[in-house]
């Protein structure tokens, strides 16, 4: 036998390791995709304001601050301020 003569098993052995090996490298590259486009998804979303509203009625609007940002769909159903109104 030669020396570079290997028996069928061994072959399939050898192409098997380097299967493995490849797809051992792409699971990990996915996994460290997956974790890097969840963060950057999640960053990009905490760049967006965080509003409250009060949606008891029906309508939703600002419970706390100014009606300025142009989302005014009905009557206030928030408790009434104390206080002066003016």
């Amino acid at each position: 036998m030669k020396e570079n003569e290997q028996t069928l098993a061994s072959e399939i052995y050898k192409d098997l390791k380097t299967e493995l090996k490849v797809k051992n490298w792409l699971i990990g590259f996915l996994i460290v995709a997956l974790i890097g486009l969840n963060l950057y998804h999640n960053w990009l979303w905490a760049q967006f304001d965080t509003i409250t509203v009060d949606a008891g009625g029906g309508y939703s609007n600002y419970v706390t601050g100014d009606n300025t940002g142009g989302v005014h769909n009905g009557t206030n159903n928030s408790a009434p301020e104390e206080g002066r109104q003016g």
